[in-house]
Parts: structure tokens; C-alpha cells; sequence
């Protein structure tokens, strides 16, 4: 990229940092990953770890309520970071783009920025992990050509050309 277009895209994440999307993308990239909330094989029941702690040898009623609530949340986790995803709108992208063009006062720098990030698309990443998917321009793991789902639909982010359009109506 060229320093016209350098200033398109870090206007573009400035806007995010200073919308605090990227603590949202943060929370929802750790609400994805439930099992690193325990780590070790300490949490698992009869382990005589954390779980057990605080009852007699045989278990008990509080060992109960840390499995119940153990399993509540590991059953939970996923489906509220999905549910974030979804509150995390298309619409946070338009407005980093609006507000990145409004901070470099050059709408054409960002525009020719994302049309070199459109047509460089078509190339998967092999080393992608689904729990940051949201994080990515487009779907990391997905191979030209191959159909999306329609949940997968909801939690793309939006369409270059639509942002592109977007932008040159300022």
C-alpha cells in the first residue's frame, strides 16, 4: 500500500479503538474458548482440585454445584459469544470506515485500500483459527468458490463492494 492508503486503514482501526470495538472483539474471541477458563485437568470432578475444594472425600453437595455450574457455563460460553457476534453489527464496520475517512479527510485513500484488499481475497489462509474468524476482512478458512451457510452469513463482515460504495457517496 501505498502512505495514502497506510492512512485509510489506520484511520479505519483508530476508529475501532476509539469505538472500543476491539475490547468487544476481545471478550468474544474469550467467550469462544470456554475450556481455557480451566486450563488443567485439576477442574475435573474426583481430581481433588479446585472443584473439590471446601467438601469431604466423597464429593459432597458443594462439589455438585461447582460441576453444575461448571457445565452451565461450558454449555453457555459458545452460544453467548455467538450471540455478541451478532450484537457486534455490520454497521461497526461502516462506521470505522466513515469515521477513518473523516480522520485522514481523504475518502479515496481507504477506497483504493480496500479495492487492493478485495482483489488479494481469493487467497485462503491455512493457518486460521475459527474463533478469530470474526476478526478477519473474510471468512479465513474459506476456499474460492465453496458456499457459505446461512449462519455463517450472519456473522460476515460486510461486503466490500457495499463499503466501497458506502464511502464514495461522502
Amino acid at each position: 500500500m501505498n502512505r495514502v492508503e497506510l492512512e485509510g486503514v489506520i484511520g479505519h482501526e483508530l476508529a475501532h479503538v476509539a469505538d472500543r470495538d476491539i475490547l468487544v472483539g476481545t471478550v468474544v474471541g474469550r467467550s469462544s474458548a470456554p475450556r481455557s477458563c480451566c486450563p488443567s485437568s485439576s477442574c475435573a470432578p474426583g481430581s481433588g482440585g479446585s472443584a473439590a475444594a471446601g467438601s469431604d472425600s466423597k464429593g459432597g453437595p458443594v462439589a455438585l454445584v461447582f460441576l453444575a455450574v461448571g457445565l452451565v457455563m461450558l454449555v453457555l460460553a459458545p452460544i453467548v459469544g455467538q450471540v455478541i457476534k451478532m450484537a457486534v453489527s455490520r454497521n461497526r464496520e461502516y462506521l470505522a470506515d466513515v469515521q477513518g475517512a473523516m480522520y485522514t479527510r481523504y475518502p479515496p485513500g481507504l477506497i483504493s485500500a480496500l479495492r487492493k484488499i478485495q482483489a488479494a481475497s481469493g487467497v485462503p489462509m491455512h493457518s486460521a483459527n475459527n474463533a478469530t474468524a470474526h476478526l478477519w476482512l473474510n471468512q479465513p478458512s474459506r476456499i474460492q468458490g465453496e458456499g457459505m451457510g446461512p449462519v455463517e452469513k450472519l456473522f460476515r463482515p460486510p461486503p466490500i463492494e457495499e463499503r466501497i460504495r458506502r464511502l464514495e457517496e461522502m
